[in-house]
C-alpha cells in the first residue's frame, strides 16, 4: 500500500518540478515548522525517525530539501477571515484577496501531499489504517385569458415564484422537453380547454443542440412564465479551442421571449452571468438569478475577467464593478453572484452584487434575499487523554449569512451574521416581520491523536450533534436560541407557520418538534412527537393540520422500509399527534427532495406527487384519512419531468413524452397528448 502511494507521489513530484520548489519555499520560510507542537517536539522527532525508516524512498526524493524536518500533517492554516462583509474598494483589493487565497491553497495542498506520505509510512509500520478526517404560492398574472382556478408551482413563500420544468397560466401548459440524440431542447406550449389539449408550438431553444457545445451550447434548466413573457434559464458550457482558457467559465443565460402570440414566440434578448446555476426567484417583474463562480486558475492582474464575474447582455459583456463586489467572512476562490433582470423589457441587468464566498442555501422573501455559506472551524488542544499524551482536534460547523434587500430589481447588501451548525435546505430559513428564524444541526466531531511514539488516530463523529432554532434580528444578530434538541440526530425537514416552527430529526424514530416563536427572544418548545420513520417534506394542509411526506423506518434499527405520508394534528401545539398515516407502495419520490414536484391543494382535496415510475394522487378526510384516488403507471419514456396540475375541473399529469388529462373529482381519463 505504501509503495503504491510512494510511487504515485514520486511520479507527481517528478512530473512537476514546481512541487519541489514549493516544498523548499515552505521549509525556507518556516511554514512547515509552524504546524508542529512545541510541547511535544522531542516525541515528534522520535516519531519522525520511525517514519523516515519506513519512508526511506520518499526521503531520498526530498532529502536535499527536507533534511531534518518533521511535518505532522495536523497543522491548520488559518483562512483569511473578516468579522463582517465589506465592499471592495478596488479591483486591486479583489485581486490581492483571491491571489492570497490561491497561495495559501497551494501551500496547503503541498502540506497535505507530504503528510499523506508520512501517514502512509505510519500505516506500514503499525499495520493500521488512518481514518479519513471529517471536513468537515402566488404566480404572476396569466395575461392569457384563461381561468383563475389553476394550480401554481409549489413555492416556499407566497408572492415569490420559483422556476420549474412545467408551468401553467390557467389556459396554456408549458413543458420543457428534449429532442432525441441531443438534437436540442424546446418548450412545448399546449392549450388546455376542459381537458382537451392542442399543441400550439414547440419553441426550440437557441443553440441547445449539443453539437454547439464548443460555441457555447444552451442547456435549459428550468423556466418562468409571467404574463406574455417566457424566460428560460440555461447552463452554458463553452469548451473553446482557444489558447486562453481563462475565459471559459461556466455561464448561466436567461433567454427572454415575447409570447403574446403563443404560436410565434420571439426572442427579445439573452442576458447572462458567469457561474453555475444555484437558484433564482421571480418577484413581480424581476428575476433574481443566483450563480456560483469558482476561480480555479491563478488570476492575472491585467485581465479582469480572470478574477472578476462577468455580465452578458446580447453580444456585450462587462465585469462587475468593484463597488458591487463584497468580500465575505472567509473569502476564497468562489463568488456568489446575484443579478436582477426585468422580464418585461429584458434590455439589461437592473442590478448586480457579487459576494466573494460560496453558496450553500438561498432563501428569498418578497423583499429580502438571504445567502448562506457553510463553514467548519477546527480547534486543536494538547493534553492527557486516558493517561496518554494526545492532541485533540474538535471540528464544528457554522453557517455564515449575508442578506440583501430587494426592491423593484434593486439589490443592496444589508447585513451579515453567523449561526452555529448547518441548515438542511431553504426551508430551514424564514423571514417573519423584522426577524429571521433558522433551524440548524450543529454537527461536531472529535479526532484524538495519541502522540506517545507513533501517532495513533481515533475519530468520533457527531460528538456534539444537536439541533436548534435561532432567531435573528434584521442585523442578523442572534436574539433568541433554543438548542440542544435531539442530540445525535439530524434535521430532516423544517416548516414555519407564522409564530410556530415545526422540524423533524431522525436517527431511529421521528421526533417532530413544535416551537413557539411568539417571543422572538425566548423560543419555547411546545411538544415533541416521536414516531417511527421521518418526514422529508412538511406542508401546512389546513388550520390544525400539517402534512408530511417521508419514509417509514424500523424502530430498532432505523432502517427505512418504504415511503409513507402522514397528517399531523397541530390544533393543540402542546400535544401534536400523528392523526393519520399511510404506507406507500414506493421506495423513492422526487418530491422528497424537490418541493416543486409535489402539489398540495386543500381546496381541491388533492395531494399529488411522482413516486417510483408513476404518479400518485391522494385525497384526505379528517375522519377516514388518506385515500389513493388515482395511480398512473407510465412507461420509461414518460418518467421524466413528472408534474401534476389542475385547471378548473381537470387534472393534468405531465411526463417526459406524454401529457394526460383527467376529469375531477373521479379522475376519468379525458385525453392524452403524445410528443
Amino acid at each position: 500500500m505504501f509503495e503504491e502511494r510512494y510511487k504515485a507521489i514520486n511520479d507527481s513530484i517528478h512530473s512537476d518540478s514546481k512541487n519541489l520548489d514549493a516544498i523548499k519555499k515552505l521549509y525556507e520560510s518556516g511554514e512547515i515548522m509552524k504546524n508542529t507542537s512545541k510541547t511535544h517536539s522531542a516525541g515528534k522527532s522520535t516519531m519522525f525517525k520511525r517514519y523516515a525508516a519506513a519512508a526511506a524512498g520518499f526521503v531520498l526524493i526530498c532529502g536535499a530539501v527536507m533534511s531534518g524536518i518533521y511535518f505532522s500533517g495536523r497543522g491548520i492554516t488559518a483562512p483569511i477571515s473578516n468579522e463582517t462583509v465589506t465592499a471592495a474598494g478596488s479591483y486591486d483589493e479583489v485581486y490581492k484577496t483571491i491571489n492570497q487565497f490561491m497561495v495559501e491553497r497551494d501551500r496547503e495542498n503541498t502540506r497535505e501531499m507530504i503528510a499523506s506520505v508520512f501517514n502512509g509510512a505510519a500505516d506500514m509500520v503499525t499495520g493500521k489504517a488512518v481514518p479519513d478526517m471529517a471536513t468537515a404560492e402566488a404566480a404572476s398574472d396569466s395575461g392569457a385569458g384563461g381561468t383563475s382556478d389553476f394550480s401554481q408551482t409549489n413555492t416556499q413563500v407566497s408572492g415569490v415564484d420559483e422556476a420549474d420544468v412545467v408551468k401553467t397560466d390557467g389556459r396554456y401548459i408549458y413543458t420543457l422537453r428534449d429532442k432525441e440524440n441531443g438534437a436540442g431542447s424546446y418548450i412545448s406550449i399546449v392549450e388546455a380547454n376542459n381537458g382537451q389539449m392542442s399543441k400550439i408550438v414547440d419553441l426550440m431553444i437557441e443553440n441547445s443542440n449539443i453539437d454547439k457545445i464548443k460555441e457555447g451550447a444552451n442547456i435549459p434548466i428550468e423556466f418562468y412564465v409571467s404574463g406574455d413573457r417566457l424566460a428560460v434559464l440555461c447552463s452554458v458550457r463553452n469548451y473553446s479551442d482557444v489558447v486562453d482558457l481563462s475565459r471559459n467559465f461556466p455561464t448561466v443565460s436567461v433567454l427572454v421571449y415575447d409570447i403574446s402570440d403563443r404560436s410565434n414566440p420571439k426572442l427579445m434578448n439573452t442576458l447572462g452571468q458567469t457561474g453555475s446555476y444555484e437558484s433564482s426567484r421571480l418577484i413581480g417583474d424581476y428575476i433574481y438569478l443566483i450563480t456560483e463562480q469558482y476561480i480555479y486558475d491563478k488570476p492575472k492582474d491585467d485581465k479582469l475577467y480572470t478574477y472578476v464575474p462577468t455580465l452578458y447582455a446580447g453580444s456585450e459583456d462587462s465585469c462587475v464593478e468593484p463597488a458591487d463586489i463584497f468580500i465575505g467572512f472567509n473569502p476564497e476562490n468562489a463568488y456568489t453572484i446575484v443579478a436582477s433582470i426585468n422580464i418585461k423589457d429584458a434590455k439589461e441587468h437592473s442590478s448586480v452584487k457579487a459576494l466573494l464566498s460560496n453558496t450553500s442555501n438561498v432563501y428569498c422573501s418578497t423583499d429580502t434575499l438571504l445567502i448562506s455559506s457553510e463553514m467548519y472551524s477546527r480547534e486543536e488542544t494538547e493534553g492527557v487523554v486516558d493517561g496518554k499524551n494526545a492532541v485533540v482536534i474538535e471540528s464544528k460547523s457554522e453557517t455564515k449569512l449575508v442578506s440583501f434587500s430587494l426592491k423593484d430589481g434593486a439589490i443592496e447588501q444589508t447585513a451579515s451574521g453567523t449561526v452555529p451548525g448547518r441548515a438542511i435546505n431553504q426551508f430551514a430559513f424564514d423571514r417573519y416581520g423584522d426577524t429571521f428564524r433558522i433551524v440548524t444541526n450543529d454537527n461536531s466531531s472529535r479526532e484524538t491523536i495519541f502522540t506517545d511514539g507513533i501517532d495513533v488516530y481515533e475519530y468520533e463523529g457527531d460528538t456534539g450533534a444537536n439541533n436548534g432554532i435561532y432567531v435573528l434580528d434584521k442585523s442578523l444578530k442572534i436574539i433568541g436560541t433554543l438548542n440542544n434538541l435531539a442530540k445525535g440526530e439530524h434535521v430532516q425537514s423544517v416548516r414555519f407557520d407564522g409564530n410556530t416552527a415545526y422540524f423533524v430529526t431522525f436517527r431511529q424514530v421521528d421526533p417532530l418538534f413544535t416551537v413557539d416563536l411568539t417571543d422572538p427572544n425566548n423560543p419555547k418548545l411546545m411538544s415533541e412527537l416521536k414516531i417511527p420513520g421521518f418526514s422529508q417534506y412538511l406542508h401546512k394542509y389546513d388550520d390544525g393540520l400539517l402534512f408530511g411526506l417521508g419514509y417509514d423506518a424500523d424502530v430498532d434499527t432505523g432502517r427505512t422500509t418504504g415511503m409513507k405520508i402522514s397528517m399531523f394534528d397541530t390544533s393543540n401545539p402542546y400535544d401534536v399527534t400523528e392523526k393519520h398515516t399511510l404506507k406507500i407502495d414506493a421506495d423513492w419520490s422526487e418530491a422528497s427532495y424537490n418541493h416543486k414536484a409535489i402539489l398540495v391543494s386543500k381546496e381541491k382535496n388533492l395531494i399529488a406527487f411522482p413516486a417510483d415510475g408513476g404518479y400518485k394522487v391522494y385525497s384526505y378526510d379528517r375522519e377516514s384519512g388518506f385515500e389513493l384516488v388515482k395511480q398512473v403507471a407510465f412507461d420509461s419514456e414518460m418518467r421524466g419531468n413528472m408534474r401534476g396540475m389542475f385547471i378548473g375541473d381537470y387534472f393534468y399529469i405531465n411526463g417526459y413524452s406524454k401529457l394526460a388529462s383527467y376529469k375531477l373529482p373521479n379522475f376519468e381519463e379525458t385525453a392524452r397528448l403524445n410528443f
